[in-house]
């Protein structure tokens, strides 16, 4: 049996907070005071320039009510990269 040469990873998406935020009718300012970030931490996780902690994740789920995963998206790559 041959091996595909694309793999499925699950990757943090940062623009989808913005989504969820909508979805959950939160703002920035309410959602970095819920979290306890600043609105650079935030503005740099939309910008996929850092990716948040588990813990932080786990938090910003719970204040958008939305899954952990919600924040990820699959994307193909090639195998062994």
């Amino acid at each position: 049996m041959s091996v595909p040469d694309i793999e499925h990873v699950e990757i943090f998406a940062g623009q989808r907070i913005d989504e969820l935020q909508r979805a959950a009718g939160v703002s920035d300012q309410e959602l970095c005071a819920a979290i306890d970030i600043s609105d650079e931490t935030l503005r740099r996780w939309k910008a996929g320039e850092y990716v948040p902690n588990a813990s932080k994740l786990a938090r910003m789920a719970t204040v958008l009510r939305c899954k952990v995963a919600d924040f990820f998206v699959t994307r193909p790559v090639p195998r062994g990269r």
